[in-house]
């Protein structure tokens, strides 16, 4: 027996004639938006230096890539940035021209943070309280989250995000596919593009370290800067 719940009345014409024109009409707005140039030479007359965190090292409001093998140090590595960009004090002989706060999102080996941290302040003195470790993973390729977290760093407004590292926090991501990787890079830059926050990605090489990152070219296609660790045995 027909009811108004298994049986409901079908809209009028009039009703789905607004309902598409208005479809087409929001459409037709994006195809119809005018198409602005920019003047090469006024870019190059008004072009500005670049703008560092840490001088030839890393710019504001930038967003890459730092990989290597494992034991290469990656973590050590962005930990010391982000201890430079905390303090002030040089990183590798490369002075610090804006110092803040860091956010530090770790995937894995938070179990052993605190014993770094604390290596780290007995070696070279404490972080002036600017280091911020997210209490929990993020998971950077679902978008809810991402947007949850872009809201904290608003309030925050620090100068790098360290996400460590890219395989335990996009889980739900194939590393080797390209369209897959290009979105969660472009997820990121997203959710840290404010004007002042730069952000690095923790990720590993594969196999063969001379072809670079493991996985998706996009890794190095898709980004700002992309540094490569090597690890020298010799020393």
């Amino acid at each position: 027996i027909p009811t108004p719940f298994n049986n409901p009345p079908r809209p009028s014409e009039r009703e789905r004639f607004s309902f598409l024109t208005g479809a087409v009409a929001s459409n037709a707005e994006q195809h119809d938006k005018a198409i602005k140039f920019l003047n090469a030479d006024d870019m190059a007359i008004n072009a500005k230096a670049p703008d560092f965190l840490i001088n030839d090292i890393l710019e504001t409001d930038t967003h890459g890539v730092m990989f290597g093998a494992s034991q290469s140090f990656k973590s050590f590595n962005a930990l010391s940035i982000a201890f430079s960009i905390c303090t002030g004090v040089a990183f590798m002989g490369h002075d610090v021209y804006r110092t803040g706060k860091v956010v530090y999102v770790c995937g894995e080996g938070m179990g052993a943070l605190s014993r770094r941290f604390k290596a780290m302040r007995l070696t070279n003195g404490d972080f002036k309280g600017n280091l911020l470790v997210v209490d929990g993973a993020i998971e950077i390729d679902v978008t809810n989250q991402m947007v949850n977290f872009e809201k904290a760093l608003k309030q925050l407004q620090p100068a790098l995000v360290i996400f460590d590292t890219f395989s335990a926090l996009a889980t739900n991501t194939d590393e080797s596919d390209n369209p897959e990787v290009a979105k969660v890079l472009k997820l990121v830059k997203e959710t840290c593009s404010n004007g002042l926050t730069t952000s690095i990605i923790v990720h590993h090489t594969g196999k063969d370290a001379t072809k670079g990152a493991r996985g998706a070219s996009a890794f190095t296609a898709n980004v700002d800067f992309s540094y490569l660790l090597e690890r020298n045995n010799s020393m």
